[in-house]
């Protein structure tokens, strides 16, 4: 069950596509409404301490890479980011 949202929320939210809901949890609307679209490092933690893969059967937590190694992985396969 989720909360029907006016025309006016969908269209003030920035580069994240939710119009393919027709309605939301009323912990997602209540969430942004206090912080918005953002993810923050407190909340990744969250999230990522949620998070399980199942190989063969057996469930497993998943880790997060570290900082070294995302830039040890785009190094190897010679990934440049430019911000603009």
């Amino acid at each position: 069950m989720g909360v029907t949202l006016p025309p006016f929320f969908i269209l003030s939210m920035e580069r994240t596509n939710l119009t393919q809901f027709e309605e939301y949890p009323k912990e997602m609307l209540l969430y942004m409404r206090h912080y918005g679209p953002h993810f923050n490092r407190k909340l990744f933690e969250f999230a990522i301490s949620n998070m399980e893969k199942i190989t063969d059967g057996r469930r497993t937590k998943l880790n997060p890479y570290t900082k070294d190694e995302v830039e040890s992985m785009l190094k190897l396969y010679n990934v440049k980011i430019n911000n603009g």
